[in-house]
Order: C-alpha cells, then sequence, then structure tokens
C-alpha cells in the first residue's frame, strides 16, 4: 500500500483556502472506502479516515465564508496504480462490487464535477462512495 501524506493534504488545504474562501468555491478530497469500512488496520485506512475528519473540518470551520468541501470513498477503479494485480485478483475484486466491475477514471470525476457543480450548492461535509456497491452493507 502507498503511504498517504496527511500533512500534505492539510497544507493543499491551507494553500487553496483563501481563493476559494474569496470565491465561495468548493474543495473535494479524495479518500477511500476502507475508510468507510475497515480494512485489517492498515495505515492507508486510518489516513484515508483522517482525509474524511479533515473534510469535515473545512465544511465546519469555513462553511460561513460558502467555502463547501467534500470528498468522495473511491473503490476499485481502473488505473495505472492497480494493474499491479493479477487477472486473478482483478477479477476477484471486481466481483466484490454490487455492480461486478471496476469502475473507471471517468467515473470518478464526473462525481467531483458534481460536486464542484452549482447542483452540489447545498451539500457540505459530505462523502459521496463511488465502488459500485462494494460497500452498502
Amino acid at each position: 500500500m502507498r503511504e498517504v501524506d496527511l500533512e500534505g493534504a492539510w497544507r493543499v488545504t491551507q494553500a487553496a483556502l483563501p481563493d476559494v474562501r474569496e470565491t465561495g468555491g468548493a474543495m473535494v478530497y479524495i479518500s477511500s472506502t476502507p475508510a468507510i469500512s475497515g480494512y485489517k488496520g492498515t495505515p492507508y485506512t486510518e489516513a484515508k479516515a483522517a482525509v474524511l475528519g479533515l473534510m469535515r473540518d473545512v465544511a465546519r470551520e469555513y462553511g460561513d465564508d460558502g467555502v463547501r468541501a467534500n470528498a468522495l470513498a473511491l473503490g476499485n477503479i481502473g488505473t495505472e496504480a492497480t494493474v499491479e494485480h493479477t487477472t486473478h485478483d482483478y477479477d476477484e475484486l471486481a466481483r466484490e462490487a454490487a455492480l461486478g466491475r471496476w469502475g473507471q477514471p471517468a467515473e470518478a470525476a464526473a462525481a467531483i464535477a458534481w460536486f464542484l457543480s452549482p447542483m452540489a450548492s447545498f451539500v457540505t461535509g459530505q462523502t459521496l462512495v463511488v465502488d459500485g456497491g462494494a460497500v452498502m452493507r
């Protein structure tokens, strides 16, 4: 598993906040489904859960300034980072989702675009799970 740099997420947040506050914009954080469902107690899980906490703090702290902060909890999305899985692992992981497949990067991007759009103008402090139904238990 990759190391997750929560301090880096906080630094990027601090750097972006002046502009986002000025425009009344939105921030979208990227987390992962283990932050919701757990995964063998790994540091990755803990770090991704911390990203959700950071997002909620930003939503609460800067909401009066018109800042919206939300997050995606991504499941298995087919990217270069997932190429390392063998075909067997890839197929097995696809079966974990109710839709029986891996998500595509464009599907995650569409969820981000929705959070940033006027359609989500009254949505803040929320986590949208984009995982094909893998953790809907």
